[in-house]
């Protein structure tokens, strides 16, 4: 893998725009975005690109093994930005993973849109070093998604339906697992892709009943899934636009199978999920397994496994729930302003947060199960004339470590 870094806006222009014209010339020469950007656990980066549609798969493997330091960078657009000598203002970071064993994390970077888009690649360490990554031929492989071409259709005016071709990837025993819109029939698709690549593509199509609309739905996409095993079988939890949360069997994602998913949650109305996580916490019940979704427009929600797993074993969710939730209970967990989310490690969780009060991005690490960063509140223990005392002694060494990762 080739690495370039530039420090000056002037050799950027320049330098890096030639080396990105021999990068798109040599493999990426149809890429015009990145729609979204997941590691397997190996350190393979697999690359959707919703304008054709099409999947990458870029070799990192062999990228040393990092503990993973808090990040505290703050306005990372405007540092890429300027790297690529280029207004924030035509800049898109739509997606963020972390490299499994690195602990660097990859921005999915597009400057202007559609055919004129130029897509980039951006690794960035928890110093705020950035790096222009450029896959050497022989590290990648492709393979394209069968759609219906023709004119691409804007919702409200402003979001194409190609933005929806590939909403996520998940790899599982030796295939990705690929979701998203075939544009032409406007029909929510699963698509089962063996790996290494062989050109085989199976797709299927899947509805659900949506509680809140009170309607079995088959056009909009899931946005964001993984693959859980409950009680050793295979499933595929997704979740939906205005946050259902759907199960599909892994053995009913065949070609041209038409698949009624069960629904078990709905999550809350009028909210866009980003990202899923599937993790391992002591919250101090035991070790146990968790789901984070994090939402556009609500609080994150924080899921038990073990509570899926009761809700697989009994019927879904088939009666109106009008505005309320239902099913599979959540906790709500304080991560507003979150556009995407990844495992550092054990320890931490690194976000790309928008700032409300600057409204720039920040690449910024929270702790697992605090959920919260000091800096971002004022309360009684910030005033400089207060002194832990008693019981307020173990939070102090809690906040401690919390002021040490936010750069205090």
């Amino acid at each position: 893998m080739k690495y370039f870094r530039f420090t000056g806006a002037h050799r950027v222009l320049s330098v890096c725009s030639l080396f990105f014209i021999c990068f798109r010339a040599l493999a990426f020469s149809e890429l015009h975005s990145i729609s979204t950007l997941t590691f397997d656990k190996e350190g393979r980066l697999f690359v959707g690109d919703g304008d054709r549609p099409r999947v990458y798969s870029i070799d990192m493997r062999n990228e040393p093994d990092a503990p993973g330091k808090p990040f505290n960078l703050k306005g990372i657009d405007q540092k890429v930005a300027r790297f690529l000598g280029v207004s924030s203002s035509v800049l898109r970071i739509t997606d963020m993973v972390v490299h499994p064993k690195s602990k660097k994390a990859f921005l999915a970077v597009t400057v202007g849109s559609g055919i004129k888009g130029i897509a980039y690649l951006i690794q960035v360490d928890s110093a705020g070093h950035l790096l222009n990554v450029i896959p050497e031929a022989g590290k990648i492989s492709v393979v394209d998604l069968d759609h219906n071409s023709g004119e691409d259709y804007h919702f409200w005016d402003r979001y194409p339906a190609s933005s929806l071709s590939i909403t996520h990837i998940e790899a599982h025993k030796g295939n990705l697992y690929i979701t998203g819109l075939r544009s032409g029939e406007f029909a929510s698709t699963l698509y089962k892709v063996p790996f290494p690549f062989n050109g085989t593509v199976e797709k299927a199509q899947v509805s659900y009943y949506h509680a809140v609309h009170d309607q079995i739905e088959s056009r909009a996409p899931v946005i964001s899934h993984k693959v859980v095993t409950l009680k050793g079988k295979d499933y595929l939890l997704a979740v939906y636009t205005c946050t259902p949360l759907v199960l599909v069997p892994l053995t009913d994602i065949k070609d041209g199978a038409n698949i009624r998913g069960k629904i078990i949650a709905e999550l809350g109305y009028d909210n866009s999920p980003s990202d899923m996580l599937h993790f391992n916490l002591d919250r101090g019940e035991g070790l146990q397994s968790y789901i984070l979704i994090n939402n556009r427009n609500r609080s994150a929600s924080l899921l038990k496994i073990s509570d899926i797993t009761d809700a697989a074993a009994k019927p879904g969710i088939s009666t109106p729930s009008g505005f309320a939730k239902a099913g599979v209970s959540a906790q709500t967990i304080p991560l507003a302003g979150v556009l995407h989310m990844d495992m550092l490690n054990s320890q931490w969780l690194l976000t790309l947060r928008r700032n409300i009060d600057s409204g720039q991005l920040d690449l910024i690490t929270v702790m697992q199960g605090a959920w919260l960063r000091l800096s971002d509140f004022i309360s009684e223990y910030n005033f400089p004339d207060y002194r832990y005392t008693g019981s307020q002694l173990e939070k102090k060494k809690f906040h401690d470590i919390l002021k040490d990762s936010e750069g205090f």
